[in-house]
């Protein structure tokens, strides 16, 4: 069998066969050829996902537009920038009109340095379309420029009504939000489906001195299922709760709905620790990875009985974990739990 003929011809033939005849043939429909296992895995897949070439894009738009049944199936897609030096026709055209078929699309991911604001805009024009997109990513959104960021920021503003995921992967990123909106809580507080929200910083950045206050995060963002903080060559004070809030966090109802915390950092304040054992009682992961240790502010609570009684807690607390992996310092002492499934396998010490 030809493994050259025209997709659309693919399409047109497999229009005519009944769900009985496609449901009794569909593996042996597969092991044709390359086209026609694409073609059958398009149209009769439960989700497909995308990844495509700038210089592929008109094709994947004759493709969609031929067959809607393929096009309704789209759940993730991804773009890479055609690396050769050669002369694309407005390939942002061809993704718009991409984006206008794809209307069931929850995932959109942009490989893109040259000509990506050609393709925000194409973003731009077709956000009524995007109703049920969830993830919006730009691929090394580092080496982008200060207006790129701000462009990419009001994009996710315009479908903050169904995006369910947000990253902070860059110093200029964090910087934009807090001369634009005061703080990242205050423009997060904007999204009203965010589940899951990933800080990935690190020293190499520059950043000047910079804070996140868990308390005032997570009051504002209360739909939070799955948290993220990697904060490699940061200290405690770039994580923090302050006291006010720790001893506020006592009186009220705790944070029910986050399931999965992971927390990278070079110093974490005892502080932390206690707002984390008290406000999230419903934890099904916890990862907390401190390279040098765990500060303690008050000389009280540097003392030895102080330490032991705050270690008792925190091994009462990852009990009711089901999967927890924590390595850190403090004080001399070396502390390492591991644990799956309410199986506990190891504590170390010093």
């Amino acid at each position: 069998m030809s493994d050259n003929l025209p997709r659309e011809l693919l399409f047109k033939i497999f229009s005519f066969l009944s769900e009985e005849e496609v449901r009794a043939n569909k593996g042996t429909l597969k092991l044709v050829n390359r086209s026609w296992y694409s073609a059958v895995k398009a149209i009769y897949g439960s989700r497909v996902t995308i990844n495509v070439r700038e210089e592929k894009l008109q094709d994947l738009h004759r493709d969609l537009n031929s067959c809607s049944q393929f096009a309704k199936k789209v759940d993730a897609l991804k773009v890479y920038e055609f690396w050769k030096e050669v002369d694309l026709t407005l390939p942002h055209l061809e993704f718009q009109r991409i984006l206008k078929l794809c209307t069931n699309l929850s995932m959109l991911s942009l490989d893109i340095l040259d000509g990506l604001p050609a393709y925000l805009e194409a973003i731009r024009q077709a956000t009524n379309h995007l109703r049920y997109l969830q993830k919006f990513t730009i691929c090394n959104l580092q080496a982008c420029s200060r207006s790129r960021h701000m462009f990419y920021i009001h994009l996710c503003l315009e479908l903050r009504n169904s995006l369910t995921y947000f990253e902070i992967s860059d110093g200029t990123t964090y910087k934009v939000l807090e001369d634009h909106y005061g703080s990242i809580h205050q423009f997060l507080k904007q999204f009203p489906q965010l589940h899951h929200l990933k800080v990935r910083l690190s020293p190499t950045m520059r950043m000047s001195r910079w804070s996140i206050n868990l308390a005032t995060l997570f009051s504002c963002c209360k739909a939070l299922r799955h948290t993220e903080f990697l904060l490699a060559g940061f200290l405690s004070q770039n994580c923090v709760v302050p006291a006010k809030a720790l001893k506020k966090s006592t009186q009220e109802p705790p944070y029910n709905s986050l399931r999965h915390l992971r927390i990278e950092s070079t110093t974490i304040h005892g502080q932390t620790l206690r707002y984390i054992m008290s406000k999230f009682t419903r934890l099904e992961t916890l990862s907390l990875n401190i390279t040098c240790g765990v500060i303690f502010g008050k000389p009280s609570e540097k003392t030895q009985q102080a330490i032991e009684h705050f270690f008792n807690q925190f091994k009462e607390f990852i009990k009711t974990i089901d999967i927890v992996y924590v390595d850190f310092k403090c004080y001399g002492r070396h502390v390492s739990y591991k644990q799956y499934i309410h199986i506990y396998i190891k504590i170390a010490s010093l």
